[in-house]
């Protein structure tokens, strides 16, 4: 929690050697987003038009992870648009300063989520947005499971490459239970939720494999870039099965 999001609690634990075993917990904190978002969705949706509330429902999503995703999102579009060789790549990403490539990067990628949000809210579909942070933060550690470091040093390297075969299966049966529970007992497609996995699967392995041509590796920002890009492609994935399947609540 303290890590993924900005919530206080009246401890700090740290970050120790062990701290990547925390990774069967991400899809929980996921979870809690989640029920925060559509929370407020769902009560709001009662007083404010969906236009102005997609705007808000987004807005808290910055504030409730403290723009860690989107930050990463920015570096990453710095760095792999530059089309440099790779140890700048690795330096301009590395670089706290907003680039051109950041900055049209993460206006997009918010642009993109407000617009999905705004149908999402018009179509009634507000309790799928609980699955998006659960998709995104589950996607970081499969990306992670199946990836290397690009550099020696970095906040990334906690997890990449340092995710083992038990503490994936753990993370994935963690998964599982979540998007069961909550999808019988919100009453949502459970076919639509579980048929997203392969799609999931499908654009991890594109991102990567195109990240891989770049820096031979993945950072910290290459995860938090696949979190914010995930739940992109999750809100369009339930936009397009509405209009496909016709999804009921």
């Amino acid at each position: 929690m303290q890590f993924l999001t900005t919530i206080p609690l009246p401890f700090n634990t740290g970050i120790d050697t062990n701290f990547h075993k925390s990774a069967v917990y991400f899809p929980v904190v996921g979870l809690i987003l989640g029920l925060i978002y559509a929370g407020s969705a769902f009560f709001l949706n009662r007083i404010i038009e969906p236009a102005l509330l997609s705007v808000i429902i987004v807005f808290i999503q910055v504030i409730m992870t403290g723009g860690l995703h989107i930050d990463g999102f920015g570096d990453t579009a710095d760095g792999l648009f530059s089309y440099r060789d790779r140890e700048r790549i690795l330096e301009i990403m590395k670089d706290p300063r907003l680039g051109t490539n950041g900055f049209i990067g993460i206006f997009f990628l918010l642009t993109f989520k407000i617009i999905l949000t705004y149908y999402i809210l018009i179509h009634s579909l507000v309790l799928y947005i609980v699955f998006m942070p659960v998709f995104g933060r589950f996607a970081q550690i499969c990306t992670g499971f199946i990836s290397k470091p690009a550099k020696e040093n970095g906040m990334g390297n906690i997890f990449i490459g340092k995710i083992s075969k038990g503490l994936f299966t753990a993370t994935c049966t963690i998964t599982i239970i979540i998007l069961t529970i909550i999808s019988f007992s919100f009453k949502c497609s459970y076919m639509a939720i579980f048929i997203f996995i392969p799609f999931m699967a499908f654009s991890i392995i594109l991102i990567r494999q195109f990240v891989y041509k770049k820096i031979n590796g993945l950072t910290g920002d290459v995860l938090g870039a696949i979190s914010e890009s995930i739940e992109v492609i999750f809100l369009s994935y339930v936009l397009i099965y509405n209009m496909l399947f016709t999804l009921k609540l």
